[in-house]
């Protein structure tokens, strides 16, 4: 998108020197694009020193992304000026980058996964770590000391926010810290507030957008024309639907244009047949994406299964914490087949990798089983003890052997779920170590302590930064996952045992959330019913 081709608002926004400017808009009208324009604007305006860089926070870099690599040569000036961060990977960045300055010991608890503390708890082998709540406050301390936030100043006189309306205390506790002696862009859309259902008591919710509007010097709207779907046809119908006006004209264009396509009375039996008629048909209609939604962890979780059972190649999202342990466990059967850790540490490393892969509260069964809380089949103890001397003998062989030997593990032991991101570990695990090894010259404590150090950098970096979904087709995640996301074609699936809370009509809640899935679409929507739809999405059924 090139300057000309902004609105008269979006250029307003892009050029403007308030302090605190509140950008309103619709899904898919461009707020992003803007706020990308307005980096470039300061960054090369005189007010711009040759040290300044622009933060852009956001809750999902792979928007911000997909933004900058569709944005060609417009934004290449400015692009490694503009630093995107989610709130956690800015959060961590902050506290392993200056927390010795702010007071903080050398020595923090580390870092530890959701999946490998629940699996430790249940063993009573809990001990201190850091964890995903623990990182915004920490850092919020670190920041609010006096010399680091001069520092911080100094590099970022201008800050970013996008989906503002979701940011809960601590994330707006944040932005105020940082933008104390700077400008603050905050990009919002009420309609697509979807975490205030079971994050409102860290305070999101509709109060934030006020407390915006509150401190705002300038206020934007950029309202509600879509450049996602330029021909206005799926944001028009999906903002009906979120009003609950079903029989709304936009709804029935959607379905004459074919734009929106629903299917009745789907059983479980046939999901996966229509499911592949529909990756058909998108692929034949020169579809480069496909989103498949889902409701809960645990159903995109069975939808994935069911998907990959069939042959259906696609990538599961949200499973950052898969990929870091994935690279844990390739480095201790590496460690096993050196003889510096026994069986059992393999088969804790193996049960935590698994619980990562599985989402749900629950720790699978095969994971405790793995730790000998339960009983582990035959077969799969024979396959262990079978790896474990394959990793012994290709360590007499060669670090490359014995690498290349681990990275077999997983798929050898015959369990589907994980295969994804493993595979995807252990590419990454194999170039680390490659490149360690040509440093090394196959010195095996120096090749041990540098593979260490890397693979916990690139553990830290996939719990916060890792994409999982980029450059994949077919992308299967649950709702509320959707936030920055966009794919060709997008199919919303829905099942009877789909729970949403105790919401009456209007279910403005729920529609919010809705009208978010609906409108990730560019060119069609796909909504999969089951035999008795759950009331929010019943009215559906009538316009087939």
């Amino acid at each position: 998108m090139n300057w000309n081709d902004l609105t008269e608002e979006q250029k307003k926004v892009a050029s403007s020197r308030e302090r605190r400017v509140l950008v309103f808009g619709s899904a898919g009208s461009g707020k992003t694009m803007v706020a990308l324009w307005c980096a470039r604007h300061f960054l090369e305006s005189s007010d711009a020193q040759s040290w300044h860089r622009v933060l852009f926070l956001t809750f999902s870099r792979s928007a911000v992304r997909e933004i900058f690599r569709r944005s060609g040569r417009n934004l290449t000036q400015v692009r490694d000026r503009v630093e995107i961060q989610t709130f956690h990977s800015f959060a961590n960045r902050v506290i392993t980058s200056l927390g010795c300055y702010a007071g903080l010991s050398g020595n923090l608890p580390p870092f530890q996964t959701e999946a490998e503390a629940k699996l430790l708890k249940s063993l009573g082998l809990s001990k201190s770590h850091l964890n995903y709540d623990a990182l915004l406050p920490l850092s919020l301390q670190i920041i609010r000391t006096p010399r680091i936030k001069q520092l911080f100043s100094q590099r970022w006189p201008l800050i970013i926010c996008d989906e503002f309306h979701d940011t809960d205390d601590v994330q707006w506790e944040l932005l105020c810290e940082l933008s104390e002696a700077g400008r603050l862009v905050l990009l919002a859309d009420p309609n697509q507030m979807i975490y205030d259902g079971f994050l409102s008591h860290r305070g999101v919710g509709p109060q934030r957008v006020e407390q915006a509007r509150n401190l705002a010097d300038i206020i934007f709207d950029l309202g509600t024309p879509s450049h996602r779907d330029p021909t206005n046809i799926i944001p028009a119908m999906a903002d009906a639907v979120r009003q609950r006006q079903f029989d709304h004209a936009a709804v029935r264009a959607a379905i004459e244009h074919e734009s929106l396509r629903i299917y009745n009375c789907v059983t479980d039996e046939n999901l996966v047949n229509i499911l592949r008629e529909e990756i058909v048909a998108a692929r034949q209609a020169g579809a480069r994406t496909i989103g498949i939604f889902g409701h809960s962890n645990q159903g995109v979780a069975d939808l994935s299964i069911e998907l990959l059972n069939e042959g259906i190649d696609h990538v599961l999202v949200g499973l950052p914490e898969a990929h870091g342990e994935a690279l844990a466990t390739l480095e201790a059967l590496c460690l096993h087949g050196l003889q510096r850790i026994d069986l059992d540490k393999i088969k804790l490393r193996l049960a935590i990798y698994l619980t990562a892969s599985v989402r749900g509260n629950e720790i699978p069964e095969l994971a405790l089983a793995l730790v000998g809380k339960g009983t582990l089949h035959e077969r799969l103890r024979k396959r262990i003890e079978t790896e474990s001397r394959a990793l012994r003998k290709s360590a007499e062989e060669g670090m490359l052997f014995l690498v290349q030997t681990a990275t077999q593990v997983w798929p050898h032991l015959g369990i589907t779920t994980g295969r994804r991101p493993w595979n995807q570990a252990s590419r990454s695990f194999g170039a680390i170590a490659q490149q360690v090894l040509l440093r090394v010259r196959g010195r095996e404590e120096e090749f041990l302590s540098e593979l260490s150090r890397r693979v916990s950098e690139q553990k830290a970096e996939s719990f916060f930064d890792l994409d999982m979904g980029s450059g994949h087709m077919i992308q299967v995640m649950n709702f509320h996952q959707t936030k920055g996301r966009e794919a060709d074609v997008v199919v919303l699936v829905y099942r009877d045992s789909d729970w949403f809370g105790y919401e009456n009509e209007p279910f403005p809640r729920n529609s919010r959330l809705l009208y978010v899935s609906l409108t990730r679409a560019r060119k069609r929507v796909v909504v999969i019913l089951p035999q008795t739809p759950h009331p929010l999405v019943a009215p559906f059924t009538h316009l087939v």
